[in-house]
């Protein structure tokens, strides 16, 4: 298929956190975090990525970790087992607010570029975000609908696009120190 992603060698551990209806509910993104630091070992995990946002509007991190203090707990957690965690922006065009969970201390929160290097119109920016990364028009997976169909492919955009390119970039990384 000649797609090739940013950190090739390195293992998956996906964890589906949302159904197929959609619409996760807080819980269920708490039990995939409990999921990974149970197994952070067995699987190696060293990086979590959400390419989720949610309550969106948060202008410091002091509001934000206290909106949802488990989620906070379960954030610091990882990061207290030098797991790193990144999260998409948001895609809301604001600049100046961050969705959750980007906009938590501990979190590397990930915004959107272009192919030509400029800030996606659509990416969420304040002073809390982390870094920029590409995330329009990104050759991404899409659902398959039967085994003809897969492996399937098509352009997205999105914070969500990018914030994997950053956990890629963290593996990478990592396996070189």
């Amino acid at each position: 298929d000649g797609i090739t992603g940013v950190a090739p060698g390195a293992s998956i551990v996906a964890v589906q956190v949302f159904p197929a209806s959609g619409g996760a509910h807080f819980s269920d993104i708490l039990s995939g975090f409990d999921f990974c630091l149970a197994n952070k070992e067995n699987y190696s995990i060293s990086v979590i990525t959400m390419s989720l946002g949610a309550f969106s509007g948060f202008t410091n991190r002091s509001a934000c970790n206290n909106y949802l203090p488990a989620f906070t707990k379960a954030v610091n957690t990882a990061y207290g087992y030098g797991i790193t965690v990144t999260a998409s922006a948001g895609n809301s065009g604001s600049n100046t607010s961050l969705s959750m969970p980007a906009c938590l201390s501990n979190v590397t929160s990930v915004g959107s570029t272009t192919k030509n290097d400029t800030l996606s119109s659509f990416s969420n920016r304040n002073s809390m975000l982390s870094v920029l990364a590409p995330g329009s028009s990104i050759n991404s997976s899409l659902p398959c609908f039967g085994a003809a169909d897969c492996p399937h492919y098509g352009k997205l955009s999105g914070t969500s696009m990018a914030a994997p390119h950053v956990a890629g970039l963290v593996a990478l990384a990592q396996q070189y120190s």
